[in-house]
């Protein structure tokens, strides 16, 4: 009973979804939970810490290790990755899944060789980010921004198994499995802050993100995954992956430049003034998030699946659908937002 159940479950986590709107409705159902679970975290800190300074040093601490994430990782998997990967599974299983090792491969070499570099110079880098920090919030920041940074090499390899699932249309357990990172910051916040402090959630980051890879090994097994690190630049979609993302990473350059001012000039005025801003920044993105994020995530596959057949008309019509639907969603919630001031 206990196997035919395991069975089931197995099949329905990773149940095909071809069209945009059933992809969409996955994506946006349970990425719903996953934005509750966020909004339970969210609570759970303010609850535990109030709009301390400690908190505000915990935010800004994430700053790092989100700006290694968005500026590399990001961009790979925005610009390029799936089209190249999934015209690369139509063709040869393997060929794919050697170019994702080496895919992943670059990004891990990169977060070492940024990691030892930050680890050494970690107190003056934090000092220049957060200026308006006193020394022993600064030593803080340090130390959190240590345990967070460290847990991106589960949080990089779980981002290319979401990405490559969505690739093949897979949309149900990516998901669910980024629910679980938040439900390992939750645990982090309610079972460890409590002894170790503001170390709690900072802990719970590494734990959730070691969920949320740990989840969706299965299926990407099940699909002809074996992982193997990989260095093998020389492919020719490794290559053209690298090349393609880098215009995306000078353009996310100033997005990230833009973030990291937004810490700098809210540690002059108070560690506490990050929590407010950062409670705010939700808010404000929840639409793009919930709507603009989870139709994107579902037409993108499909786009690039017409891109390989050179399908243009069907590819103009996707997009122009996609397009519609997140205006016909985002506007409505947005002036929803502004004059409800939720």
């Amino acid at each position: 009973m206990v196997s035919n159940l395991l069975n089931k479950s197995k099949r329905w986590l990773g149940t095909k979804q071809e069209g945009i709107i059933s992809a969409a409705l996955v994506v946006m159902l349970i990425g719903s939970f996953s934005r509750i679970l966020g909004l339970v975290r969210d609570r759970l800190l303010a609850h535990f810490f109030g709009s301390s300074a400690v908190l505000g040093v915990y935010l800004a601490s994430t700053r790092i290790p989100n700006l290694f994430f968005d500026l590399f990782v990001s961009s790979i998997i925005a610009s390029s990755f799936i089209p190249i990967f999934s015209r690369a599974y139509e063709k040869n299983k393997q060929r794919s899944w050697r170019i994702f090792n080496a895919v992943a491969g670059f990004n891990l070499v990169l977060l070492l060789v940024f990691g030892l570099f930050f680890f050494v110079l970690a107190y003056p880098i934090s000092r220049l980010i957060a200026p308006g920090f006193d020394p022993e919030q600064i030593k803080l920041m340090v130390s959190l921004s240590r345990i967070i940074y460290a847990s991106q090499i589960f949080f990089i390899l779980a981002s290319f198994y979401t990405t490559s699932l969505q690739a093949l249309q897979r949309f149900l357990l990516p998901a669910l499995a980024l629910s679980f990172y938040n439900l390992g910051i939750i645990l982090g916040i309610v079972v460890l802050s409590p002894k170790i402090g503001i170390h709690g959630p900072a802990w719970g980051i590494m734990f959730g993100s070691f969920l949320y890879f740990l989840s969706q090994i299965p299926l990407v097994a099940s699909l002809g995954y074996k992982f193997k690190l990989s260095f093998n630049w020389r492919l020719e979609e490794t290559k053209k992956i690298i090349c393609l993302s880098t215009p995306r990473v000078l353009s996310g350059l100033v997005f990230q430049v833009d973030a990291t001012m937004d810490v700098f000039f809210a540690s002059l005025i108070s560690a506490s003034s990050l929590v407010f801003f950062n409670f705010a920044q939700h808010v404000q993105f929840m639409p793009i998030s919930l709507i603009g994020l989870t139709i994107a995530q579902a037409s993108l596959p499909i786009l690039s699946s017409y891109a390989n057949k050179e399908d243009w008309d069907n590819f103009k019509a996707v997009f122009l659908n996609s397009f519609h639907q997140m205006l016909f969603l985002v506007v409505p919630i947005s002036v929803m937002l502004v004059t409800l001031r939720i």
